[in-house]
């Protein structure tokens, strides 16, 4: 199985120079926290695998609106 974890900052590699092929093989991601909700829906809609997040201690948006095709891993 292979993950992708991320937290507290958007990756420009991710973000702005996104290349499908760097993802390849991706089962699973997994947010630890503090990323903006468009971030996390940019690599839900990008990468065809699940991801789960963890709200972070600046998440607090989050939990009045979730970011779409997202899954809440635990609070």
């Amino acid at each position: 199985m292979k993950l992708l974890i991320i937290s507290d900052e958007e990756s420009k590699f991710i973000w702005d120079y996104f290349d499908r092929t760097a993802f390849e093989g991706i089962s699973l991601t997994i947010s630890a926290g503090d990323l903006k909700s468009q971030y996390l829906e940019f690599i839900a809609t990008m990468i065809p695998a699940p991801v789960l997040y963890v709200p972070g201690n600046h998440d607090i948006d989050l939990k009045d609106n979730p970011p779409g095709g997202v899954s809440l891993l635990m609070e």
